[in-house]
């Protein structure tokens, strides 16, 4: 006898459900004790207190295919005492789940074709109940890791890439000279990482939205916001050294400059172009392997680092301590939600709207550590951020 086609729907609804029951129970002690990994010596996980615990449980990703720090449309986030193996098997079963990307907190650029937007709307909660802010952090994560391992048709690539364009005429000044790396504390990071702190291998430069600017005739005007972004740059040894980002959003906002605000505006676009500048050969370009976010001043970011350690406490000498600090690989729950960071976003549209230029790019690890920025000639500790960049895609079964 032919079964009816309300029978059909259940019996295969029953067959969806089995199969997912099957793939849970599967992953399940992965997600429950981590396998272990091996990262280059030099990055190797270690925490400097022995009360810093983390659970440090491996997600499977499941490839389905942002933000300049002060951002004034930053959804805030307060501390949150996660249980990092419940939150990757939530987002685990969400990613196989009906979950819109639209409703992840992502921006408008995460989507399977991307469009240009550094800044994240309000938090909103994706269907099915999925409601637990720590599994959202991982599950954002495991989709910002997807489109840092997509090809470039998956991802919109950015439109300010052409280095003949005079950021001038945009309102941006740019100041570069020469110092040393260890002004920024970061030199037993550089030793350990085989990065090269000599003034001659080291460039800084410093950009400043400080001057109104109408770059069409026939277009608006945009009024200076004051906009600031500085970084040092050791391009032979493929490191970066984030030191200020102010966005000219923020400071419009902090500022109240009359809007419109300017086009060529984002982080990670006016990185690329500076970074790109240092290379005559376009391909060494492609050589970016360090990133550092120094002195992580984001509330947004201080917050999520204390829930990614589990510990509810100011950045201190001991706390997550000196390099290489706490650190986490982006197969890891933590790492993941790392990745969600808005010190971290910026890094990963960097990668991910610039793949015709730098290829296939992956933060690989984060490290949390404390670094020291010297003051008025003492040392105040500060948070500090490292991105270990590799060649993509990289992941399970890659």
């Amino acid at each position: 006898m032919p079964t009816s086609p309300s029978q059909n729907t259940w019996l295969a609804r029953l067959a969806v459900t089995a199969l997912l029951c099957a793939w849970i129970l599967t992953i399940l002690p992965y997600l429950q004790n981590s396998p272990s990994h091996s990262p280059p010596r030099a990055l190797h996980p270690r925490a400097n207190d022995a009360n810093l615990t983390s659970h440090t449980s491996s997600l499977p990703i499941s490839y389905l295919d942002p933000l300049s720090a002060g951002s004034s449309n930053v959804t805030k986030r307060d501390f949150m005492q996660c249980d990092w193996a419940t939150a990757a098997l939530s987002a685990a079963v969400a990613t196989l789940g009906d979950v819109n990307p639209d409703e992840l907190d992502l921006g408008s650029r995460a989507q399977l074709v991307l469009a240009p937007n550094d800044l994240e709307p309000p938090l909103t909660l994706p269907p099915c109940g999925f409601t637990d802010p720590c599994a959202k952090m991982v599950f954002r994560g495991t989709h910002l890791l997807c489109i840092m391992n997509s090809q470039a048709d998956r991802v919109q690539q950015s439109t300010w890439v052409d280095l003949a364009l005079d950021i001038s005429t945009y309102g941006w000044n740019r100041l570069d000279n020469y110092r040393s790396f260890d002004l920024y504390g970061l030199r037993s990071s550089f030793e350990a990482l085989n990065i090269n702190d000599d003034n001659a291998h080291r460039k800084e430069a410093m950009m400043e939205q400080s001057s109104d600017s109408r770059p069409d005739p026939t277009g608006p005007e945009y009024e200076a916001s004051g906009g600031e972004y500085v970084w040092s740059f050791n391009p032979s040894d493929g490191a970066m050294v984030a030191l200020s980002s102010y966005s000219p959003d923020y400071m419009a906002a902090t500022f109240q400059v009359e809007p419109p605000i300017v086009p060529l505006k984002r982080w990670s676009d006016l990185t690329f172009l500076t970074w790109r500048a240092l290379f005559a050969n376009p391909e060494d370009a492609r050589g970016l392997k360090h990133v550092f976010r120094h002195d992580v001043a984001n509330e947004a970011s201080q917050d999520g680092m204390k829930s990614i350690l589990g510990r509810d406490e100011e950045v201190s000498e001991t706390f997550p301590g000196p390099w290489p600090g706490v650190s986490f690989s982006t197969g890891e729950a933590q790492g993941l939600a790392a990745l969600t960071l808005p010190n971290t976003v910026g890094v990963v549209w960097l990668l991910a709207q610039h793949k015709l230029q730098l290829g296939i790019r992956v933060i690989e690890q984060v490290h949390i550590f404390t670094c020291p920025k010297p003051v008025d000639g003492r040392e105040i500790q500060k948070w500090c951020l490292y991105l270990h960049i590799v060649d993509g895609p990289i992941g399970p079964g890659l």
